[in-house]
């Protein structure tokens, strides 16, 4: 038989040997061996090793987009996954971010900060006077009046205190009541005059002052009272208006609290009732005062004065 035959016994003819097997294939990284030889690792998986018996599936936070890879790649900023195997990264949504690779999931915005846009690394801080309450915001809501936010990143806004008021939204400070208003709760949207009987001199006012005894106040919004007048007094607070003394008592000056009237021996005519005016001695003979007035036609001398008397002839005057 020639070279690359061979006969068997007793054979008449030579037959071809049989072709020398090949040597087996090597699986490279990226791949994976199969019986039929070796195959590329899918999307999603690879292998970092020859001669691999599996690919090894990406973990959460990677990816892997192309086949016959020998790694995975890290999801970039802005994005996660939270699936093994995969071949792409999910963008964060609005309201979360991921400021890491890697990363398995977003996390969401705190109070007081938002993130308008998908795929963001941070979030940004809620400007002044506007505010968000909760986590996870898209935007910032605005503060409402009678309210302020004085601070950048707040999750909440603050009311107006006492003696203040904020008519607009969005605001980052109240404003002071005025002279003659007052505010006594908080939050609110605006002041009130003062009313009749009281007053405020200063600005950023919680309550009124109530006009003091021998004074008046008959205007809203005051900024003081006035004084009772001559022949008028006030003895309450808080009062709109004066009241006339009653002849014969009589106010002397202005800012009284009662009416006074003549002493012992005095008196005052009725012309002169209810204004200020002097008090004069009694007559000698043919009256008699009583209680600063010329009452009855009887009189009585006692002590160097002029007193009231009822008649007859008491502390040794003369009776007539």
């Amino acid at each position: 038989c020639e070279h690359g035959s061979y006969s068997e016994e007793a054979a008449t003819t030579c037959l071809p040997l049989d072709p020398a097997p090949s040597p087996p294939t090597e699986c490279v990284a990226g791949e994976v061996s199969t019986a039929t030889g070796c195959a590329l690792c899918e999307r999603g998986t690879y292998s970092s090793e020859p001669r691999a018996a599996t690919c090894e599936e990406c973990r959460e936070g990677k990816y892997q987009s192309q086949t016959g890879q020998t790694l995975c790649e890290a999801c970039a900023e802005g994005k996660y996954q939270n699936s093994t195997a995969q071949s792409y990264c999910i963008t964060c949504a609005s309201g979360t971010f991921s400021y890491l690779t890697q990363a398995y999931e977003c996390t969401r915005c705190a109070r007081g900060k938002y993130a308008p846009y998908n795929g963001q690394t941070h979030c940004q801080g809620c400007v002044a006077g506007t505010y968000a309450p909760t986590e996870g915001q898209t935007h910032c809501a605005v503060c409402s009046p009678g309210t302020f936010s004085a601070t950048s990143a707040r999750d909440e806004c603050q009311p107006c205190a006492a003696g203040k008021y904020q008519a607009g939204g969005g605001m980052t400070s109240c404003k002071a009541c005025g002279l003659g208003s007052f505010q006594n709760g908080t939050g609110q949207t605006m002041c009130y005059k003062c009313e009749h009987g009281s007053y405020s001199a200063a600005t950023q006012a919680s309550t009124c002052t109530l006009c003091a005894r021998g004074s008046y106040g008959n205007t809203t919004g005051a900024l003081g009272c006035y004084a009772c007048q001559e022949g008028t007094y006030q003895d309450s607070t808080g009062q709109s208006s004066c009241l006339q003394c009653e002849w014969p008592q009589f106010a002397p000056s202005t800012g009284l609290t009662r009416c006074t009237q003549c002493g012992l021996g005095k008196y005052r005519e009725p012309p002169t009732a209810g204004a200020g005016g002097e008090c004069v001695h009694c007559p000698l003979f043919g009256v008699a005062c009583s209680n600063g007035a010329i009452t009855a036609n009887n009189y009585f001398y006692l002590s160097s004065s002029y007193i009231s008397g009822g008649g007859g002839d008491e502390g040794g005057g003369g009776g007539g």
